[in-house]
């Protein structure tokens, strides 16, 4: 037989002694860098499609495994502050919970919100149940633990101080309580104020193409379950301060962006 696929005349793999050479400095860049060009780099695992994206049987099988973790890391986090402090999942795993089943699939990691005046007790009590601090935000907005399967984001607050008249307490007031979801009790945000989270989480960053699909995904979700009017939204945009983040965010092509925006005037 002859040589292998990509071997040279010697059997041989391409580029076989390639960190030799460059070694002894008688080569440049590695071949393939040499293909992508100076400066170029490989894309990383997001940009070629993260593993929801998959296609098949395999990238379905992928896709459970994760949102599996996820479950399985919120179970373990609500448990954690159980009797500890009043918790409230957010974004994914919020929605995963209420009104979109399969959508902690897609989720990089869970967020929660804490009231402000249990926020260290809350911390306390993740580091003593395993998890570690990794980060924080520049603001001491959140922590980021790490420890288990994906990420933990602990909340104190939705927004960065003074951005939008939106507080945790008034938050946390308007949420119900639910026990049987995750077998604690856990604080389920009004869905308006998930909605407001929603838009003020897209205005509050570059609104790229990826922002734009996550925020229509989620009203989509909050959406189909038929409690959102897009007036009453309108008005709760327009009392927490955010009427000009939701003309930047929302998408005037879609029905009911459209109709909030008009209501907003």
């Amino acid at each position: 037989p002859g040589p292998r696929r990509g071997a040279d005349s010697s059997g041989r793999r391409a580029g076989w002694n390639v960190g030799r050479r460059r070694r002894e400095g008688r080569t440049g860049a590695a071949p393939e860098r040499r293909r992508l060009g100076r400066g170029s780099r490989r894309r990383t695992p997001r940009e070629r499609g993260g593993h929801h994206r998959r296609p098949g049987r395999h990238g379905r099988a992928v896709s459970r495994a994760h949102r599996a973790k996820v479950l399985i890391t919120l179970e373990r986090a609500v448990g954690a502050l159980d009797g500890v402090s009043p918790v409230a999942p957010l974004k994914g795993a919020l929605l995963e919970l209420t009104c979109d089943p399969g959508r902690a699939a897609r989720v990089a990691d869970v967020d929660l919100l804490v009231p402000e005046g249990h926020f260290d007790a809350a911390e306390r009590a993740l580091v003593g149940r395993g998890f570690t601090r990794v980060a924080r935000d520049r603001d001491d907005r959140a922590r980021t633990f790490g420890g288990h399967l994906v990420a933990v984001d602990l909340h104190r607050r939705l927004f960065k101080w003074g951005l939008f008249r939106m507080s945790t307490a008034e938050v946390f007031a308007r949420s119900r309580v639910d026990r049987e979801l995750l077998g604690v009790p856990v604080h389920l945000l009004d869905p308006y104020d998930v909605a407001t989270h929603a838009i003020g989480h897209a205005a509050g960053g570059p609104l790229d193409a990826r922002r734009r699909e996550r925020l229509r995904s989620d009203l989509a979700a909050l959406g189909s379950t038929g409690t959102l009017d897009p007036g009453h939204l309108a008005g709760l945009l327009q009392a927490r301060g955010m009427g000009r983040a939701a003309r930047y965010a929302l998408d005037a092509s879609r029905e009911f962006d459209a109709r909030v925006l008009a209501a907003l005037g």
